[in-house]
């Protein structure tokens, strides 16, 4: 995965493109790519250390706002949320589920700014799951 140095160094060679331009093009084709890399890339931090001034690149440019701080119930109440949008029953394994439930339990991961805990085994979607579960159950104690 690439980091805040690698993009730095990116930066750097765009900002020394005479054309504005072609700086432009190039900056956005790797804005693409390093989103699509690491989640947490931010494009318009990017585009302003390359020297330019973009303004609505297609979703890369946007970023979601943070959602708010939760009482227990509400957490819970949520965690039940996404789990039935996802068609996600509390108690159920992981590794049953289909991988097109995967891919929307990781878009509300995502949404959620939901970062795994480091010394943590198994995929980020399978940890956010478990973490809904518990949550989701604590409530129907």
């Amino acid at each position: 995965m690439m980091s805040k140095k690698h993009f730095q160094l990116f930066a750097n060679s765009i900002q020394a493109i005479s054309n504005t331009e072609d700086a432009e093009r190039i900056a956005r084709n790797a804005a693409e790519v390093f989103k699509a890399d690491n989640e947490r890339f931010d494009a318009a931090r990017f585009y302003a250390a390359c020297g330019l001034n973009v303004i609505g690149d297609r979703d890369t440019n946007e970023r979601t706002p943070t959602p708010k701080k939760l009482n227990r119930q509400s957490r819970a109440h949520r965690a039940r949320e996404i789990l039935a949008s996802c068609d996600i029953e509390i108690g159920i394994d992981f590794h049953t589920l289909h991988s097109n439930t995967v891919d929307a339990l990781l878009k509300f991961a995502t949404q959620e700014r939901y970062r795994k805990p480091r010394n943590a085994n198994g995929s980020r979607a399978r940890c956010y799951c478990d973490h809904l579960q518990r949550l989701a159950s604590k409530s129907d104690a």
